[in-house]
This record gives structure tokens, C-alpha cells and sequence, in this order.
């Protein structure tokens, strides 16, 4: 809003060109727009800066009466009068923070791109918004809104529920044609599909609802395989973890015993108690060592199958295609794969 009070330079040169009584009483409902600024009234200034825009079409008028409505919430009237400003006063910095404000602005309001025959008059919520076809889409403030197309000798309606930032596209189409659906934030809205031949006509049966639900189905059966694998393999290189661990522990302990005993001394020594425990170290140290890798191939063997099971899996079950797939396969001998198909 600073920019409002810098304004007040202007009157002095207005002045000079306010020879009508008219536009003597816009500069003075102008300069009693800075006053209400400089009180933060600024809804009074908005009405004033209207009044002399009325009648004087300064673009420092248009300046001022923008950013008092943004001030006061008119969000639509101050970005027509930014991007209004824009277009009237090319280059220099008035023009880029005008700009900035547009940019701002619209991402407050929805926008209606209409599509109508061409020569329509464009009607939003009652108020004309052009002729047909329009140059740009229409903003509007969030919300339900009725449109029309006015020709001349039908009318096509048609609501929409627009969201702020939000670009929804509506076609106004001739009676003889369906209007247009509207279209999500994400994607535009298709043209309306002229109506298909005889020849091309596929009726809607109870088979094909019943496809998509076998769908469905084969979806949950491959997702809930591919956790259980998943979940086996995870459990699988969580005990190879655990058994690592205890191997390098129990090596640890045989390397104290070798340290500290020749390596004759069980030979000499006979049946001691250090031998007993220097040999329960040694071949617990092999056993979980074996365990440990045993379960790391089986963590990997279960990991490939998830994936293959994920990306081999019949795409339908009832489908007349051959299909091949891959189960992972855990017993007491070892882990494996097994092949398994249908044709």
C-alpha cells in the first residue's frame, strides 16, 4: 500500500487537465481517495478511486483503485485492474509489480475456460463475460457457477464447481450436441464423442463388471504374495544378521585361547577344562558361521522372488494365455525356487 501514498504527487498534474466540472470532481474524489488511504479507510478509498476512474482513466487512478481492492478483498475487481493496467501501461517497474500482483491474485480464484459456438454471447452467474470464442478463460471466485451461451436463437447452459487455482474447462455445445463434461484440476476435459455406429457399439454386460472385479482380486493375491515373501526374506537376513554376529563373538573368544595357549597345549594338556571350552568355541563358531550364511542365501533367494513373483504374475487369472510365475521355496535341507506355470 505504500505505493497508494507515492500517488500523491499526482494531483498537481492532474489538474492541469481538469477543465470540466466532471473531471474537476474526479480529481477531488481522487485526492479524497489518498486521504482515506492515509486514515486506513480503505474501503471508503476504494469507493472514491472508483468514482474518479469513472470519469478520469489515469492509469495511477487504475493503480490505486487495484490495490485498494485487493486491500479490502475484492479479489476478482483487482486482478481485472492489475492485468488492466498491465495492458495499458507497457514497460517499466509499474508495469512488473503490476504483474506480481497478477500472479498473485490468481492462484485466490478458480478460471472457466468456455468453449461455445462461435458469435455467443458468454454469460457467468448473469453477467456477460464476451462474445465467443473468448481469449482467455474466465476467473471466477471459488464456488458453483452458472454459465450460459446466448445465441441467436438458443441458449446452452451449463454449472461448474471451481476451486481456488483451479483452470476447469466447460463446453457450451450446440443442442445437437452433448454439452461437455468438466474437468478435474489435473486433466482437461475431452471433446464430447460424437455418437458411435451400430458396428461399433459394444452393449455393457455382467461379464465385463465381473472382469474388472477379477482384476481387483489378482491385484491383492500378487500384493499380499509379494509382503509374505518379503516379509521372509526380511526375517531370513535378520537372523543371518544375528548369527554373523554370534560367529565373529565365538571367533573372539577362540583367538583368546590361541593367544594365550600354545597351539600343542590340548595335546599335552589332555582332557582339561580350557580345552573343553577352547573346542565348545571353535565349532560354535563354524556352526553359526554356516547358519549365518544359510540364511543370507535364503534372504536373497526370497528377495528374487518377490520381485519375480511381482513382475511375472498372470496380469488376469482368467485369461487364456500361457503364464509362468516363480515361488520361493524354504525347507530344513536349504532355499530355493520352484517353477510353476499354466498353459
Amino acid at each position: 500500500m505504500l505505493a497508494i501514498a507515492i500517488a500523491a504527487s499526482a494531483p498537481a498534474l492532474v489538474r492541469a487537465d481538469a477543465t470540466s466540472p466532471a473531471e474537476r470532481e474526479a480529481q477531488a474524489r481522487f485526492e479524497e481517495g489518498l486521504a482515506r488511504v492515509k486514515a486506513s479507510n480503505f474501503e471508503g478509498a476504494r469507493v472514491s478511486f472508483t468514482q474518479a476512474y469513472a470519469v478520469l482513466h489515469k492509469p495511477y487512478i487504475l493503480w490505486n483503485l487495484a490495490l485498494a481492492e485487493e486491500k479490502t478483498g475484492h479479489t476478482l475487481e483487482a486482478l481485472a485492474h492489475f492485468k488492466q493496467f498491465t495492458s495499458t501501461s507497457p514497460g517499466g517497474d509499474d508495469e512488473a509489480s503490476a504483474r506480481r500482483h497478477v500472479a498473485e491474485l490468481m492462484v485466490q480464484v478458480g478460471h472457466v475456460d468456455v468453449a461455445a459456438p462461435a458469435g455467443a454471447q458468454v454469460v457467468v452467474d448473469g453477467t456477460p463475460a464476451g462474445v465467443a470464442p473468448l481469449a482467455e478463460p474466465v476467473d471466477v471466485l471459488p464456488g458453483r457457477h452458472h454459465l450460459e451461451a446466448r445465441g441467436a436463437q438458443e441458449t446452452n447452459e451449463a454449472d461448474a464447481d471451481v476451486t481456488a487455482g483451479q483452470l476447469v474447462h466447460v463446453s457450451l455445445a450446440r443442442s445437437a450436441e452433448p454439452p461437455g463434461a468438466l474437468a478435474s484440476p489435473a486433466a482437461p476435459a475431452e471433446p464430447p464423442a460424437s455418437p458411435p455406429s451400430s458396428a461399433d457399439t459394444l452393449p455393457l454386460t455382467p461379464p465385463d463388471v465381473g472382469a474388472g472385479t477379477a482384476g481387483r482380486e489378482l491385484s491383492a493375491a500378487r500384493v499380499m504374495s509379494v509382503v509374505v515373501v518379503g516379509a521372509a526374506a526380511a526375517a531370513s537376513l535378520s537372523l543371518g544378521i544375528y548369527f554373523g554376529v554370534q560367529s565373529q563373538n565365538e571367533k573372539g573368544t577362540g583367538d583368546t585361547f590361541r593367544q594365550t595357549y600354545p597351539s600343542n597345549y590340548c595335546t599335552t594338556m589332555g582332557g582339561s577344562a580350557v580345552c573343553a571350552q577352547w573346542n565348545d568355541a571353535v565349532q560354535s563358531q563354524a556352526r553359526d558361521a554356516t547358519l549365518s550364511n544359510v540364511f543370507y542365501a535364503t534372504s536373497g533367494a526370497l528377495a528374487a522372488g518377490a520381485l519375480l513373483t511381482w513382475f511375472l504374475w498372470p496380469s488376469d487369472s482368467a485369461s487364456s494365455k500361457p503364464a509362468a510365475w516363480l515361488s520361493p521355496a524354504l525347507g530344513p535341507d536349504g532355499a530355493g525356487l520352484g517353477a510353476a506355470g499354466r498353459f
